[in-house]
Formats: structure tokens, sequence, C-alpha cells
């Protein structure tokens, strides 16, 4: 008897459920941020402030609050009754933790543990914070989190991997100690992003939670710049156009004139440009728009090759009461989609890529400064050009490095398999008896048709745009970021409105905020020709990405060259790139000699990598591929049937950065790639 592939199974139950069920009502939420406009400029508005723009330099005083916090688990959820946020509460049972840091690293016995913890530590601001305006800024602290300061709630936010801050210069005390206290409870619902997917889900990576990355207070004038959309492209005869959309903020109570200064230099500081002052008319704790354009004769552009031609665009504005100056590091560079080619600098780019997680074997979600270089290293010795950070906006830290280091990157938002749930309940369905899974508390249980519709869940949606836009501001002015994807494996085959119409509005929203680089998305594919027939929503990428894995959860290795073929002839002038492929490969396990390579195997991880490789060079409408992925990491989903309890082992690295025989056989093809060409 033929077994049965779950895959097959699932896949094919959810395009009879997407066939026969009609779409759901769509739920409403308030949105939790506002997109506004000045001067025809947009920028986000969150927690009664503006959405700041991270610069790389800053004459800003900054207080960092890393060291040692107080923490607490909370898994009866007793701290906002008995007000652990209190100034005066007793930390005598809390334990020292890190920051940034994850619970689940730094208490092994927590590893798996969901719910809500504290965080807490006592601080001094300095004196001569008073009077400016002070925010507290956090670049990543989730998933969901309440912040207490001196006993006031001050703020909230949802999601973990986002830039964010609070404006707190009334409620901080100067000169003296401070109470600050975050409440922070990693359970996902159906409405979050990343969401549930049914009732006992679990994330395709570890559900890192707590303040894992930098936490600071950031003091700066009344007077300051909140935004910066920097566009700094080539233009006939080796110039480069710039053009410079902005908007300064004034936390005052009062009216106010700023003047702006805003010069471009290289990297000797010599300017290259310097644009005539701007005065600046700011309403009383209000926003105005500031534009610029200019050409660089002779400019040199970014690119792999040449990471060096970066440029420093320094901007300082003076207010009646102080004045600041803030720079960012800018490239003149043009990534482009034409039919199906991609483009650098107008000359053709093809993709040696890899996806990466941030998972760390000793500090989980954090990225120290060693672990980044150890990684750059790899990845260069590995002939990498261009990475995919899945499946979430990465560490800023790490992006300065893509910059400096010379790699082109796609940023991904955490949308991952909405509406994929159902397929979990028609595995199970024909394949045995359903597990018997208890909802964590605070969870609704679903019906399978209901989790369908969750694509029309408006809350959803809201959530999905705010973490883009929150991504696009912090990371724009990056020449390394080519390319937005805007999801991943979301269920886009069938007949649902639903799953085109999220994706458009979130589209929509890129493309509002950021109308030059190109948008994508990994769609996910399924056995035969399924995935081309059914496939409803991909021709909305500048890019089609596609997640396969022939030969390993469904099909054969040799059925990928046909399903390449019908996906093209569905979309004959889009470029297709394959975002995901692999297999596992458990460290050390190693075919018999003169065998054929048994799965989980490194033999057989090699042999995949080689034939997928040989597929994609065979087809010159496909611009490269990412392999499933640079090294292993921990993952909620393989338990008992896995090799190794919790851990996906498609790294070409091991957990601890071993190479495997992957990774001898990647580099070699992409030695080739770098010398031959596609």
């Amino acid at each position: 008897m033929k077994k049965i592939n779950p895959s097959s199974v699932w896949m094919g139950i959810a395009l009879l459920g997407v066939a026969v069920l009609g779409l759901g009502k769509e739920q409403s939420a308030p949105a939790e941020y506002e997109i506004r406009e000045a001067d025809g400029i947009p920028y986000l508005f969150m927690n009664g402030i503006p959405y700041f723009t991270r610069f790389q330099e800053t004459d800003h005083p900054v207080l960092d609050l890393s060291g040692t916090w107080k923490f607490k688990a909370d898994p009866e959820n007793r701290g906002l009754a008995e007000q652990w946020f209190a100034p005066e509460l007793n930390e005598a049972d809390w334990k020292d933790h890190p920051i940034p840091g994850s619970w689940q690293a730094v208490f092994p016995e927590l590893l798996e543990y969901i719910g809500a913890s504290w965080y807490c530590r006592s601080f001094t601001v300095p004196a001569a914070f008073a009077g400016q305006f002070n925010r507290l800024v956090l670049d990543g602290a989730g998933f969901h989190t309440r912040v207490f300061l001196n006993g006031e709630e001050v703020g909230r936010h949802a999601g973990n991997y986002s830039r964010w801050s609070l404006d707190v210069s009334k409620q901080l005390k100067y000169g003296e100690p401070n109470s600050l206290v975050l409440r922070i409870d990693n359970l996902l619902g159906y409405s979050d992003v990343p969401p549930r997917l049914w009732q006992g889900s679990r994330l395709g990576w570890w559900e890192y939670a707590g303040i894992g990355r930098l936490v600071q207070i950031e003091s700066s004038p009344a007077q300051t710049i909140c935004k910066l959309a920097v566009t700094a492209e080539p233009v006939a005869g080796g110039a480069g156009r710039i053009a410079i959309q902005g908007i300064a903020y004034n936390a005052s109570d009062q009216p106010a004139r700023a003047e702006l200064a805003v010069r471009l230099s290289d990297p000797a500081q010599e300017t290259m440009l310097l644009f005539p002052a701007e005065i600046m008319e700011l309403p009383a704790q209000g926003v105005a728009a500031f534009k610029l354009e200019g050409n660089l004769p002779n400019a040199k552009y970014w690119s792999p090759e040449t990471p060096g031609n970066r440029y420093r665009l320094s901007l300082a504005l003076s207010g009646p009461v102080g004045a600041e100056r803030q720079a960012v590091e800018i490239g003149f560079r043009r990534f482009e989609a034409r039919g199906t080619g991609i483009f650098l600098n107008g000359k053709p780019y093809y993709i040696r890529g890899i996806n990466r997680h941030e998972d760390d074997p000793a500090t989980g979600l954090f990225q120290g400064d060693a672990r980044m270089e150890e990684d750059i290293a790899l990845l260069k010795d590995l002939r990498v050009n261009h990475m995919r950070m899945a499946h979430y906006p990465n560490d800023p830290r790490w992006l300065d490095r893509m910059d400096r280091e010379g790699f082109t990157i796609c940023e991904e938002i955490p949308l991952y398999q909405t509406a994929m749930g159902f397929t979990k309940y028609g595995e199970t369905f024909f394949l045995g008896a359903r597990e018997k899974e208890e909802a964590p508390a605070g969870v609704e249980r679903r019906s399978p048709f209901g989790l369908i519709h969750q694509q029309a869940d408006e809350k959803l949606i809201q959530n999905a745009i705010q973490q883009e836009l929150e991504t696009i501001e912090r990371d724009r002015n990056h020449p390394s970021i080519v390319m937005w994807s805007v999801g991943n494996e979301n269920m886009t085959l069938g007949f649902f409105p639903s799953s085109r119409k999220m994706h458009q509005r979130v589209i929509e929203a890129v493309r509002r905020f950021d109308p030059d680089r190109l948008v994508t998305f990994a769609v996910i594919t399924s056995v035969g020709h399924l995935s081309p027939r059914f496939e409803g929503v991909a021709d909305l990428a500048d890019v089609i990405s596609i997640n396969e894995y022939y030969g390993w959860y469904y099909g054969e290795m040799e059925q990928l060259g046909p399903y390449l073929d019908h996906m093209h002839q569905k979309w004959p002038q889009k470029p297709i790139l394959l975002s995901e492929f692999g297999a596992d490969a458990v460290p050390g396990r190693h075919a018999p000699a003169g065998a054929e390579p048994e799965k989980f195997t490194e033999e057989y991880q090699a042999k995949m990598l080689e034939h997928v490789w040989s597929e994609i060079r065979k087809r010159d409408f496909m611009v490269g591929g990412m392999p499933w992925v640079f090294a292993d990491f921990r993952v909620g989903w393989f338990g008992d049937m896995h090799p190794t309890f919790h851990m996906n082992e498609k790294g070409v690295l091991t957990y601890e950065r071993e190479k495997k025989l992957g990774y001898s056989a990647l580099k070699k093809i992409y030695q080739d790639l770098e010398v031959k060409g596609p």
C-alpha cells in the first residue's frame, strides 16, 4: 500500500475547504496607530507621538538601561491585581536577568513557558535631562508589552521585533531613582502578528520573549527630527540623485521656529553636498515637513562588491531651546525588476542567498557582537551575497553590518502562515485521530472552518500594517535592504478574496511609505501542479518568492523542475526566486559508504542542495535561490517525531556553527556561481 503523504493531504483538504466555504464576516478592531500626513509625507503616529526613525549617529544624551534587571514569571497572572508595578515592590523573590535577553535562554526551566512575566529595574536619570524631550526607546520587547514608570502605566505595544518608543518626560524623576517595570506576555492570539494558527499551535521558530534588544532613555531638545526618508540612486552620467523627505516634531506646548541644515559627506568627512538651510514653523506638539533634493556628480555606487561606497547624511536642527545633530549612512544604488530579471545599478543581479534566524545557543534572540562577527565571516566564506531575515525584522545592529559588509537584504514581517491552521484538521482527520489539544488559558477555541477566515480579521491586518510600517520607518535608509517581504507561507491557494485583500492592503501601505523598493512575499508550494493552478495572490509581488520542499516534506526532488516551469508559464513576465528549500541533517549522521543517502543524513542534505541549484541554473527566468537555513535553530513544531527534539536542523551549520557537508556543497556551488555566473 502506498504511504499517504501528510503534506499532500493537508494541501488537498485546504483547497477543498477553500472551494466549498464562503468568506467569513470580517472582524473589526480599533487601530493602535494612525497614519498621518504632513505636506504629503506620510508618517506613523503611536502612543501619542510620531514614530521615530533610527539614526546611526546622534548627539542626544542616551542612558543605556542594559544590565541586570529583576525578573519574575507570572503563570497565575497575579501581577496586575497585586500591583507588581508599584515602586515599593518587594523584589526579594525576583531573579536576576541580564538585559538584553530572553527568559527562555536565561532560565532553562522556562524554555517552554508561555505566559506573562515581569521585568523591573531602578535607575537614575541625570538632572541635565530635565526640561528635555525624553523617550524610552526599546529595540525589541514582547510579544505583548505594558510599560509602567514610577507606578504609572505609560504605554503598550504589540510585537516583538520592531523598535518603538514612549514619551516619558513627565513621568521621570530627575536626579533621583526611578522604577521601570515591564509586563511581557508571549501568549499569541489569532489576530496577533505572528498569529496563532490553531489552539495548540507553536511558531516555526522559538517564541523567545522578554527584552531581547537594547533599551535606552534618549534625551533630545523639544524640537527634534522624527522622520527621515532618503532615496539615493544612480542617474545618467555617473551622478547620484538624492531626495530627502523628513518631519520635525515639536514636543513643546508652545509653537517654535527651527532651522535645519543638511549636508552630505564622503567617508573621509569631506562635504560633497550642502543643502540650503530650511526655516521650519512648528506648531505646539505638532510637526512640520521638509523636502530637499540634490545631484552628486561622480557618485560612487553601493553594491556587495563596493560596500565602502557609503555617504554620511547629517542633519542639524536648531530651535529656541536647543540644537541637535544626527546622521545616517546611505548608499547610491538602484534595485529593480524588469521582465524576468532583477538588476542592481543597471546590471543583472543573481542571488546567492541564504535564510537566517536570530537564535543563539547561549542568548536566544539577542545576538552579541561576537556572534554577529562570526556569522558574517561564515557568510562571506560561503560567498553569500543576499539574505532573507526570517521571519521578522532583525536587530538594527545587524543591518548596520549588512551595509558595511556588502550584503543585499530582504526584510520580512512575521505575517506567518495565516489561515494555514485549517490544514491541521484535514491532515489529522485523514491520517488518524486528532491529538487532543488543550487551548492555553486566554485562547479561544475556533472551529476548523473558522480558521480559514483568519485573513479577513481586521485586527490581524492592522497589526500586520503596523509592524510593516514600523519596520520601514526604522530601516528604510539602509542601502542593503532591497526588498520588503510582507509575509511567509500564508494561505494563498484557492478562491478566497480575503487572502488577496489582506496582501493588497499591506502592500498598499508599503508602497505609500516606500514606493521605490520591490515588494515580495513567500508563497507556499503544494504537490503536483496545484500551486500554479490555484495560486491566487503571487502576481501582487514584484518578485515571486517560492518556498518549496520537493523531496523532503512531499513529492520527489525530480518534480521541482516541472513545477518551476508551470509557475513561469503562469507568470511569464515575473522574476522567480526560490526563497526556501532544504532538508534536515542531523549533525554527524552519515549514510553508509556507497549507499544511497537517506533523509536526515548530511549526505542527503548536500544532495538536495546540489539538485535544487542545478534546476535553478537551468532556467533563465530564475533569479537565484536561498537555502533554508544558515544554522540550526530551536523550533516549537518538531517534537518527539523528529530526531532531535525541538530543533530544525536544515542549517548548513549546526546550532553551534559547526560545518556540515551541506556547507561545503553550498560553498562549492556559490564559488562556481561567483566565477561563471548562472
